[in-house]
């Protein structure tokens, strides 16, 4: 039973011609046992099918547009203007909860959480079409670096104040891959993140950055981000990242998604 202390969860999804991705996506959020939430859909009119999805669901959705735009981050943009919630997260199509207690269970310590924190974050499970785990996100050293940058938790398990989006644009759209990276390390220097080891998210492999040219872009835009001075790299690390990048390209061509698949294998059998 939801007591009224209880606060409003905004979920943004933004969509392009994701008909069946999205539905899984739709029939998570309408599984789940709690209920003060509201679900906000961009789509970048789709022409697939997508926005007979929307339609069907317009019972669980509070707002949905669909007109072109200029990515992803522009479409989440558009959806900020529309949250009334006090926590917002953000889910692709396909991304689904892990369980129909996920929201319940955040909830309750999202109410507990004083005004110092403003990021809370949960476990986060990277599947692969079979459904099984290739990769778990949890808890991150944030003093740590991963591709380049401080390590960071995955968006779909994160959960931001609202008041974090009033700002016009709050995201970056002249990155194309990492401006939710942006807007995080930004967040970072203003309030304090606080780790949850509560199940969120089963997230879809692949993308908008599953691609040998991507793996380049994301590249060139981690780098966009030091120079901005979010954070700076030794010089060893950035040679490092460098390599690694252009290695991840060369077998990315080669081997695709397959790749992928290699990498999982290989940690969970070190793990």
């Amino acid at each position: 039973m939801i007591t009224q202390h209880r606060p409003k969860i905004s979920i943004i999804t933004s969509t392009y011609n994701c008909k069946q991705s999205l539905t899984k996506t739709a029939n998570s959020i309408r599984e789940q046992s709690y209920t003060n939430i509201e679900w906000i859909i961009v789509d970048g009119a789709s022409e697939d099918g997508t926005v007979d999805i929307i339609r069907e669901n317009v019972d669980i959705t509070a707002y949905w547009i669909s007109e072109r735009d200029n990515g992803i981050y522009d479409a989440w943009n558009k959806a900020c203007k529309y949250i009334t919630g006090d926590w917002v997260i953000f889910m692709g199509a396909g991304d689904c909860f892990c369980h129909a207690h996920s929201l319940e269970e955040m909830s309750s310590k999202l109410s507990d959480m004083t005004e110092s924190i403003g990021i809370v974050y949960g476990n986060v499970y990277q599947k692969n079409k079979k459904n099984i785990i290739q990769f778990s996100y949890k808890n991150v050293d944030l003093n740590t670096l991963a591709m380049g940058r401080p390590t960071l938790p995955c968006h779909q398990g994160v959960f931001q104040r609202s008041s974090f989006f009033k700002s016009t644009n709050p995201f970056d759209s002249s990155y194309r891959i990492a401006a939710d990276s942006k807007f995080l390390l930004q967040s970072l220097k203003q309030t304090n993140i606080h780790y949850i080891d509560l199940d969120i998210c089963d997230m879809e492999m692949g993308g908008i950055g599953a691609s040998a040219k991507s793996i380049l872009k994301l590249m060139n835009e981690l780098n966009k981000l030091g120079h901005e001075n979010l954070y700076s790299l030794p010089i060893q690390n950035k040679i490092k990242f460098t390599l690694t990048c252009y290695a991840k390209y060369l077998l990315y061509s080669v081997a695709g998604e397959q790749f992928v698949e290699w990498i999982a294998r290989i940690k969970r059998r070190i793990n």
